[in-house]
């Protein structure tokens, strides 16, 4: 089944499989993960979804040597986790 949930930037992407869902919002993009996120739950209330936020998480990768490096803001009610 095809579904209509799309990003918002052409430089975000989503990744569909079965009932789970991945956005992918590099350091870079013109539209910021928090309105992406936003744009996924207010997608999902419209069609009368419900995302589990007990079990979504948010990941942010970084380069392993980096040495200054300052973790975004946490989206609200989701999980931040660090991942080298």
């Amino acid at each position: 089944m095809k579904s209509d949930l799309s990003t918002l930037s052409a430089l975000n992407h989503i990744f569909k499989y079965a009932d789970d869902t991945t956005l992918l919002v590099p350091q870079h993009t013109d539209t910021e993960l928090q309105q992406e996120f936003n744009h996924v739950r207010s997608w999902a209330a419209n069609n009368r979804l419900i995302l589990n936020l007990s079990k979504t998480k948010e990941m942010v990768f970084k380069q392993p040597r980096v040495r200054c490096f300052h973790m975004p803001a946490a989206l609200d009610y989701v999980e931040q986790i660090d991942c080298c």
